[in-house]
């Protein structure tokens, strides 16, 4: 269950049109989620600290696969 997907879809849609690069998160969430609640509280939908680990890591993976600027 995600209950912001279509804001999630359209500022995915929004940052295509305007080919601006995006790193979408919500796979690994999936890929995590193994039924672990990755919220502050039910009526508080910001992000956990496990929930902030899962971002951290997916982005140091995809940090890694960058080239660096020259």
């Amino acid at each position: 269950h995600y209950p912001v997907d279509r804001i999630h879809d359209t500022i995915k849609r929004l940052a295509a049109e305007r080919k601006i690069s995006t790193f979408d998160l919500l796979p690994s969430f999936k890929q995590e989620f193994a039924g672990r609640v990755l919220t502050v509280h039910s009526i508080d939908g910001h992000p956990n600290s496990l929930a902030h680990s899962i971002a951290a890591r997916a982005t140091a993976r995809f940090l890694q696969t960058l080239k660096p600027l020259r």
